[in-house]
C-alpha cells in the first residue's frame, strides 16, 4: 500500500535494511505503554526495543520481555557509548497526549553535557521531512543519566506541548550537529546521525511487531 512505501522511504533514509517499531493499540500496560530500549546500548538497532510500561526519567522495565539470550534482560551496567535514544511514548492513551515523551540515556554516566547534539523529528507520511527539531546544546543528562522531552505532566528537562510527537509512522533522529541544519521539511538523512528509531502502530501492514513477547533472531 502507498502507506507502506512511505514507512519503508523514511526507514531507508535513516535505517537502511531495518523495520519499524511499533506501538499496539490492543496491549496496554495499565492502559498505556512506550517502546522501551531493552538488553543492549547498541545505537541504530531496532532489535533493542520492547513494548513496556512507560517510565519517563526512570529505568526502563525489561524484566518481563524475553531478549537476545547472550544479552542481560536489564540496561547494561554504564559504558561509553553514545547518547542512544532509550524509550518513546508517542500515541498514549492519556487524554490530549499529555503523557507523550521521549527519553535519552547516557549509560548511566549521569550528568553527561548534550551540546552540540539535536533532536530531529521526521514525518512518515509522503516526504520523510523534518517537523520539529530540538537542540540540545547547554543541557545535561540527570544524576542517573537520563534526559526527558516530554509533557508538563512529567517535568521534563525540555517541554513539549500536547501533540508535539507524532503518533507514527514516524521517525526520531539524534544527531551530532547544528539545529541550523535542520530546518522545517528537512530530508532525513544518516549525516552525522548518532542514533535512530522509525516507529508506528501495529495497524497490521507494518514489518515488525514489538511485543513481551518478542524474540530476536
Amino acid at each position: 500500500s502507498a502507506r507502506t512505501y512511505v514507512d519503508n522511504f523514511l526507514l531507508n533514509q535513516l535505517l537502511p535494511g531495518q523495520s519499524q517499531v511499533l506501538e499496539d493499540p490492543l496491549f496496554h500496560y495499565d492502559d498505556d505503554e512506550s517502546l522501551s530500549r531493552c538488553g543492549s546500548l547498541q545505537r541504530l538497532d531496532v532489535t533493542v526495543y520492547r513494548l513496556s510500561k512507560p517510565t519517563p526519567g526512570d529505568a526502563n522495565i525489561c524484566d518481563d520481555v524475553r531478549s537476545t539470550p547472550s544479552l542481560p534482560t536489564d540496561l547494561p551496567v554504564p559504558c561509553t557509548s553514545d547518547i542512544v535514544i532509550n524509550e518513546i511514548n508517542a500515541d498514549t492513551s492519556v487524554s490530549g497526549d499529555d503523557g507523550e515523551f521521549i527519553e535519552l540515556y547516557d549509560g548511566g554516566r549521569g550528568r553527561t553535557p548534550l551540546d552540540s547534539l539535536v533532536l530531529v523529528l521526521f514525518n512518515g507520511n509522503f516526504d520523510s521531512k523534518s517537523y520539529l527539531t530540538v537542540p540540545l546544546t547547554g543541557y545535561k543528562t540527570d544524576a542517573n543519566g537520563y534526559f526527558l522531552i516530554g509533557s508538563a505532566s512529567l517535568k521534563a528537562d525540555i517541554f513539549a506541548p500536547e501533540h508535539s510527537i507524532q503518533n507514527g509512522p514516524d521517525g526520531i533522529g539524534l544527531y551530532k550537529d547544528s539545529p541550523y541544519k535542520f530546518p522545517q521539511n528537512t530530508m532525513a538523512t544518516t549525516k552525522n546521525l548518532i542514533d535512530a528509531l522509525v516507529y508506528g502502530t501495529n495497524d497490521g501492514r507494518s514489518e515488525e511487531r514489538v511485543s513481551r513477547d518478542a524474540e530476536t533472531d
